[in-house]
């Protein structure tokens, strides 16, 4: 024991000495800012540059919306909220339009979400549009509570229509 305390009093290697902690501290910051360095190939984030609007429904809340431009195509990302508690998913799918400066619809995408835990009444979707991201002014995300209803129209999907689905077309 005795030659374990002459061979640190000689300063040999102290685990608890100034320099060994800051010896630590800079390969702790050079691998920090290594793995920075890598994460550079992520696409570019545009939420900046493009509009986004959000069209809730009753049932859930569009929480969060990212557009980024993924090889000359727009990626749509984000996350619902359910607005009542409860275990059960959020119904419905969501519309993802990306509009032009005149107010085109540039493209356009029905999508569904994945839920991230029962408890959590979150969701997440990622949807692309091919569309180039300079050409895009806006992104619409709709969120529809009933499947049956397409994009602002009002007007019954052609895989079945229903009474309801009509009654909505003739609010609209």
């Amino acid at each position: 024991m005795k030659d374990a305390r002459q061979r640190s009093d000689q300063g040999r290697y102290r685990p608890h000495s100034l320099g060994a902690l800051m010896a630590r501290y800079a390969w702790l910051s050079l691998a920090v800012a290594m793995t920075g360095c890598a994460s550079l190939g992520l696409d570019p984030d545009i939420s900046d540059a493009v509009r986004i609007e959000r069209i809730d429904s009753p049932q859930a809340r569009i929480a969060s919306v990212q557009v980024r431009d993924h090889g000359g195509q727009l990626a749509v990302s984000g996350r619902l909220q359910k607005r009542y508690r409860g275990r059960s998913p959020i119904a419905g799918h969501l519309h993802i339009e990306a509009i032009a400066q005149d107010g085109t619809v540039l493209g356009q995408a029905v999508t569904s979400y994945q839920r991230l835990s029962p408890k959590l009444g979150i969701s997440e979707f990622t949807q692309r549009l091919a569309v180039a991201p300079d050409q895009a002014r806006s992104v619409r995300v709709i969120h529809h509570h009933r499947d049956d209803i397409a994009p602002h129209s009002g007007q019954s999907s052609s895989s079945g229509s229903s009474g309801k689905a009509k009654r909505l077309s003739a609010k609209a």
